[in-house]
């Protein structure tokens, strides 16, 4: 979030324009950035920043790694909420305390809520891992900084374990710890008799636990009889009363976030798909002519590119950014008052890091099409 800030108000000089060369891509990846300037015999030079990179189409691996680690976070969560409605899992204590009935029923509720914001995170992961696959058209030579597919590869690790409730992760620790120890044990036993100097039988034994533990937490316990999946849609049900209003509500923003996320997807993706294949014909109402920038003699990124036209983007540049704003926003409130301590910081960081790249792309189109629909807004229809 911080990082965000700073590159977005240009807080520290500097530092902030490496911030945002990390954050670039596609289309604001293209080298056209204030600094260099280009002669009729020396091109652009991209700042030393944004010299490592690495294809857009990349992209795509963040989904895949988000739809592997949320479905391992899924069955643990769906495992906790059907053991606690099930009475499967009353013992122990809450801050040192016996669990009451009134702490039981605290608990089934925040299981149930996690567990339900874990489904819809990995329908929403699902649905986005598909759109990579059949919709989205990335431009060849498009590339991302390394940076920020390295934290594209954190926070798709990170999100699920973030939304998931106290009790998932609680089993989830345990199950690995647990691991680690059948681990360690095996490593020992493997290693005994050789010299404790050997680096690399340690490495081995090491890289040992870490498989161990990793294939533990994925597999070990998850097993749903007739009665707890019964249970679990009971709890599910449960939700709905008293908390009604923040879990429908929540779902609705969700819903309402994918479904328009999607529709803005697939209107850029044809877009690609019309610039291809001709400059007009059907899909003219959603394209607009290629941009006249001469500012990189024989490297003119514009002509890559068109102006999204219809929809919602007739309102905003990047109207997609906003929609997965409001699907957080929705995860957020089905999660439930209990989790803000946790969620509200991971939304925090990612309204400024969408509204980051909102903001260059918005600038790039300005810069380098001419004709670009003054009123348009940046990311948020109507406001900002």
């Amino acid at each position: 979030f911080a990082s965000s800030v700073a590159g977005a108000t240009n807080l520290l000089p500097g530092v902030s324009d490496t911030l945002r060369g990390f954050a670039k891509r596609g289309k604001a990846d293209d080298g056209d950035d204030d600094g260099d300037v280009a002669t009729d015999t020396t091109p652009k030079r991209k700042p030393r920043s944004r010299q490592s990179t690495v294809p857009h189409a990349w992209f795509t691996h963040f989904y895949v790694l988000g739809v592997l680690v949320n479905l391992v976070v899924l069955a643990h969560a769906l495992q906790v909420a059907a053991d606690l409605v099930t009475g499967g899992n009353t013992e122990g204590t809450v801050d040192g305390n016996p669990k009451t009935s009134i702490s039981i029923t605290n608990e089934i509720v925040s299981a149930t809520r996690g567990a339900l914001v874990t489904v819809l995170f990995q329908i929403h992961v699902t649905r986005r891992l598909l759109e990579s696959f059949f919709v989205t058209k990335h431009r060849d030579g498009a590339q991302m900084h390394v940076v920020g597919y390295a934290v594209g590869l954190v926070y798709y690790v990170v999100t699920p374990l973030t939304l998931a409730a106290p009790e998932t992760l609680a089993r989830m620790r345990a199950v690995l710890m647990n691991a680690i120890a059948d681990g360690n044990a095996a490593a020992a036993s493997a290693a005994y008799g050789q010299t404790v100097t050997s680096f690399g039988k340690t490495v081995w034994a090491f890289a040992r636990t870490a498989v161990h533990g990793m294939y533990k937490i994925t597999t070990s316990g998850v097993t749903y009889d007739s009665s707890q999946v019964k249970g679990l849609a009971n709890a599910f049900l449960n939700l709905l009363n008293p908390r009604a209003t923040f879990v429908l509500s929540g779902s609705l923003l969700f819903a309402i976030g994918n479904a328009n996320q999607h529709a803005c997807h697939a209107r850029l993706a044809s877009l690609r798909k019309d610039s291809v294949t001709s400059g007009g014909g059907s899909g003219s109402k959603v394209v607009e002519s290629r941009g006249t920038d001469k500012s990189v003699p024989g490297s003119n990124p514009t002509t890559h590119y068109r102006i999204p036209r219809g929809g919602w983007f007739d309102l905003a540049s990047s109207p997609h950014y906003f929609f997965e704003v409001v699907l957080y926003v929705g995860l957020f409130l089905c999660a439930g008052a209990g989790a803000v301590t946790r969620l509200a910081p991971m939304l925090a960081a990612i309204c400024a890091n969408l509204w980051v790249s909102a903001k260059q792309t918005h600038v790039w189109y300005g810069k380098n099409f001419p004709e670009y629909p003054k009123g348009r807004y940046v990311m948020v229809p109507g406001w900002a």
